[in-house]
């Protein structure tokens, strides 16, 4: 009786038993490369805050304003409009760059609004408009007209929610921005 055909049938021939220990290999070797990326990825923060507080990616212009009066004591000196891409919360939006050095005005006094509100919950999308807007009421007795921005200043949008920020836009001025200020 030949028992190589039963044992041929069972073990495989000569042939046939390498395709298993080099696809066994092939798995264990692949298995170990994934564990280790995910155990580096864990160790290292790969992947940590991903997606989260990334600035809004969008196209801002901007123009000035000189002696743009509302006629409720502001003025809009100047304006940056949002051409295209993420919506902004206008309360993450703020103002940096040179600050005015006439008078008494400075960045604190401008205020950032849309279409007249100011409120932080404002969506500012497409199309909208940001005015950056200075008080100009003084109650001083009698109008004066100050220079607040100089030819060359640059201002600057900045997109800022606390943990990160992006500039969205940089206007370099390019003639003097003069306000009045209204007396009382």
């Amino acid at each position: 009786m030949d028992l190589t055909k039963y044992r041929n049938k069972l073990i495989g021939s000569e042939d046939e038993r390498a395709v298993s220990p080099v696809i066994g290999v092939i798995l264990m070797v692949a298995i170990t490369v994934i564990l280790a990326a995910v155990i580096a990825a864990f160790v290292l923060d790969i992947g940590d805050d991903l997606g989260q507080n990334d600035a809004p990616n969008a196209v801002w212009s901007s123009s000035e304003e000189n002696d743009l009066d509302w006629g409720d004591g502001d003025d809009v000196v100047i304006q940056f409009t949002h051409d295209s891409g993420d919506t902004v919360d206008l309360g993450n939006l703020e103002l940096a760059g040179d600050t005015p050095d006439h008078g008494d005005v400075s960045f604190a006094d401008a205020e950032l609004e849309v279409d007249g509100d100011s409120d932080d919950d404002v969506r500012v999308s497409a199309g909208d408009t940001v005015d950056v807007v200075i008080d100009v009421s003084t109650g001083s007795g009698s109008d004066t007209t100050e220079t607040i921005f100089d030819e060359g200043d640059e201002v600057t949008l900045v997109w800022n929610d606390g943990s990160s920020s992006s500039t969205m836009n940089t206007h370099d001025v390019i003639n003097e921005i003069e306000v009045t200020y209204q007396g009382s």
